[in-house]
């Protein structure tokens, strides 16, 4: 049963940001959109998350300084799916984050955004056992509004884990968090193709603005990727928020840094 689907669909369900909601009939609420881009420390302050080190690693991962996406809505929800289940497995165990450009331009193109699904599973395959029951789906969709502009799209994470009791379920599920963890760290320090080109990004120096800034790498020569040794020993960068130039390493960046020139 170990796998992945990664899709698209055309229903639009999300916005960003979206505010909070009264607490439903059932106990569960929508506590609205943190902003956690650049600040991994505020994760534990997603009550969603709460209890779970893998989904609460996922976040941390997705708030990195140096992440191409970040976080959105998300839950973490524990089933009794019953006979639906595979493979004989009655519980199900699920935690999903909605995920989206740091670079708002790229949100315009949902195949962006498979692009960086795939790269996400080949991450997860190239890392994962498979001794827990668990599955994949990263899915491609529309948003309502992206901080009020439309025609953008978003990528939803889930990961799904199951059992033959909720604990195993969501012992499962934290294997499956752990993994796109891992992944989305390894994305973060490498190059990663969208729209047929290739980015890396980078955080502005400039200590009251510290945006994530993106820049297109050129591939090598005859080949479909970029290679680490032709690159620039350094690269002036401007920062499109704030104006400011700075200095780069392109190969400290690939370790998920942003050094400025000494």
């Amino acid at each position: 049963m170990p796998g992945c689907t990664i899709a698209r669909t055309f229903r639009a369900e999300t916005t960003i940001p979206y505010s909070g909601r009264e607490p439903r009939p059932d106990g569960t609420q929508n506590h609205g959109w943190l902003d956690l881009r650049g600040k991994p420390e505020l994760v534990s302050e997603i009550k969603e998350a709460a209890g779970s080190p893998g989904f609460q690693a996922v976040l941390r991962e997705l708030a990195a300084p140096d992440s191409i996406i970040f976080s959105s809505a998300c839950d973490c929800t524990v089933t009794n799916i019953g006979e639906r289940g595979p493979s004989g497995f009655h519980w199900e165990a699920g935690a999903f984050v909605v995920t989206a450009f740091v670079d708002a331009r790229l949100n315009r193109e949902s195949e962006n955004h498979i692009d960086v699904a795939k790269e996400i599973w080949k991450n997860i395959a190239a890392a994962a056992d498979w001794s827990a029951p668990m599955l994949f789906e990263l899915t491609a969709e529309p948003l309502k509004l992206f901080f009020g502009h439309s025609d953008c799209h978003c990528l939803m994470l889930k990961a799904l884990g199951f059992g033959h009791s909720p604990d195993q379920a969501v012992a499962s599920m934290e294997v499956a968090l752990q993994l796109i963890a891992g992944s989305l760290r390894e994305l973060a320090a490498t190059p990663t193709a969208v729209e047929g080109k290739w980015y890396l990004t980078v955080t502005c120096l400039n200590p009251g603005c510290e945006q994530q800034i993106p820049f297109e790498i050129e591939p090598a020569p005859g080949s479909d990727q970029p290679v680490w040794e032709d690159l620039p020993t350094k690269l002036s960068i401007r920062c499109p928020s704030c104006g400011i130039t700075g200095e780069h390493h392109p190969r400290e960046v690939r370790r998920g840094k942003a050094l400025p020139t000494q």
